[in-house]
């Protein structure tokens, strides 16, 4: 932990090497240290490392399978990559594996809305919301997705609520005027909860 500790030190100070090294050593004395490795292979995601860090995260995800870090950040670097039924999978297990986590329920439903599996992404967001109702990441992707779906008035519930959590965010109020603007010939689905 104390190596660990140091890389995060070093990276503070743009000492990557220095970093790099700590993190070596975090891994020699205790090869099962899963942030160590998902940290280094953070360190390779931003050196153009690719190849290296998938392996940090799969050697990761092998050794600790429950591990939802190591799963969330091996599922990002094969959506980077393209691969995406792999990328679900990962994403899958690490936001049911840590439902507490809201970025990854949202980083998951992102996923599936972008592989076609709209319902079910809206699904998995009206469950972070209902855990986290102040996520405003997971209120903007749901009054998003309720749009593109031709689901106005859900969506403009979902964009009512962002501008209401974040007042002075412009973005949200954007968003909802955007929203309140749309002809009301375009389809509207039913009321939100």
């Amino acid at each position: 932990e104390a190596h660990l500790n140091l890389s995060t030190f070093y990276l503070r100070q743009g000492k990557s090497a220095e970093a790099e090294a700590a993190l070596h050593t975090a891994l020699r004395l205790d090869p099962r240290n899963v942030p160590a490795r998902v940290n280094l292979a953070d360190l390779y995601r931003t050196q153009g490392r690719e190849a290296e860090g998938e392996k940090a995260l799969a050697e990761a995800v092998r050794l600790d399978p429950r591990a939802a870090e190591a799963a969330h950040a091996l599922g990002l670097l094969y959506v980077r990559q393209g691969r995406r039924d792999e990328a679900l999978t990962l994403l899958e297990r690490a936001y049911k594996r840590l439902p507490r986590v809201p970025r990854y329920g949202y980083v998951y439903a992102v996923a599936l809305h972008d592989a076609g599996s709209v319902d079910q992404a809206i699904t998995v967001l009206t469950a972070v919301h209902a855990a986290w109702p102040a996520d405003a990441d997971t209120l903007a992707a749901l009054a998003m997705f309720e749009r593109n779906r031709g689901n106005l008035r859900a969506a403009t519930a979902w964009a009512e609520q962002l501008a209401a959590l974040r007042p002075d965010d412009p973005g949200a109020r954007q968003l909802l005027s955007e929203l309140r603007s749309m002809p009301a010939s375009m389809p509207r689905g039913g009321p939100v909860k």
